[in-house]
This record gives structure tokens, C-alpha cells and sequence, in this order.
């Protein structure tokens, strides 16, 4: 991580409910000074300008990346899942919001 560029991640939610349109919303016509990362399921959501990553690691610059999160392999909701890894991410110092 590059402590002059703090990255913000964002979880989309219940992929059922009202969360994932809210995040696309929210991130429509928004030029970003910093990296974003969105973490959930590329299934349940889609943006043109979405940089799809599988680490961290591979953000590079601003702009907005996704983390694919594949929950069908647990027993738990992928919402909890999501806020999870970012949890996760956040403990780790790979991210500096969540």
C-alpha cells in the first residue's frame, strides 16, 4: 500500500436487496483523487469502469477496482462475507477504510 494513496474499499451488501444499486449510484460520474476498492460478488454487479483485481496488491493507481468475492462456497451470507474480507483487509493495513 502506498501511504500517499489511502484506499477506501466498499461493500455492495445483500445482493438481494437495495445495496448494489446504491453503490452504483453512488460511484456514477465521480472522478476519485484516490483508489476504491468495491468488494462483492461480479455476478451481482457490473460497472464499465471497473478494474477487476484479485489482490490488493494490484492496485496501482486511482480509479475504482473490484474484488470478486465468491461466496457459494460458504455457509454464510455473502453480505457477511464481503464485510469480511474487508475486515480482513482493513487488520492486515491492505486498506485504510472500509
Amino acid at each position: 500500500m502506498n501511504p500517499k494513496r489511502p484506499i477506501l474499499a466498499i461493500s455492495i451488501g445483500d445482493v438481494k436487496g437495495i445495496g448494489p444499486e446504491i453503490v452504483k449510484k453512488s460511484l456514477m460520474d465521480i472522478e476519485f483523487k484516490y483508489p476504491v476498492l468495491i468488494i462483492g460478488s461480479k455476478k451481482h454487479f457490473d460497472l464499465p469502469q471497473l478494474k477487476y483485481i484479485k489482490d490488493i496488491i494490484d492496485i496501482k493507481k486511482r480509479g475504482i477496482y473490484f474484488l470478486d468475492i465468491d461466496s457459494s462456497k460458504t455457509k454464510t451470507h455473502s453480505s457477511f462475507e464481503f464485510v469480511k474480507t474487508g475486515v480482513e483487509l482493513a487488520l492486515k493495513k491492505g486498506i485504510d477504510a472500509l
